[in-house]
């Protein structure tokens, strides 16, 4: 991995947590953007994934994965990044994406109860969320 330090000044703010992200993360979003950051975050997070240059069978298969994933400019700027190294370790960074979950779920109810009860919204945010209703209950009271 090249050892450059970013600048993220520039890069529009998605979420409060953006400076606690760890410095690989980072570094993809300076050359991919943030959103497709964390795609990969969510696809390949706690893994080493070799970024394939596209150019024999085997990379191919990857490469376009990536692509469909993160689109074709943007596998090809990250290809160019990181050439020559073997393999880049994606973290997994659940902590910031749990805070990241909780906020929109505390948004949601917010809108949610604008039109329905607070019950009926916690029973709808459990289901869109794949949590349990008591866990949504305790990410709103905290």
């Amino acid at each position: 991995m090249k050892m450059e330090s970013f600048d993220l000044s520039g890069m529009p703010s998605w979420t409060p947590q953006m400076a606690e992200l760890p410095d690989t993360v980072q570094e993809i979003a300076v050359v991919v953007g943030l959103p497709n950051a964390m795609k990969m975050v969510k696809q390949y997070g706690g893994t080493s994934l070799h970024i394939p240059q596209g150019k024999h069978r085997l990379g191919r298969s990857r490469y376009d994965e990536l692509a469909a994933l993160i689109g074709g400019e943007e596998i090809q700027r990250l290809a160019d990044h990181f050439r020559g190294c073997d393999a880049v370790y994606i973290p997994r960074c659940a902590r910031i994406l749990r805070a990241v979950r909780d906020e929109a779920i505390r948004r949601e109810f917010d809108e949610y109860t604008r039109e329905e009860s607070a019950n009926r919204a916690v029973t709808k945010l459990a289901r869109d969320h794949d949590l349990c209703e008591r866990r949504v209950w305790e990410i709103l009271k905290s």
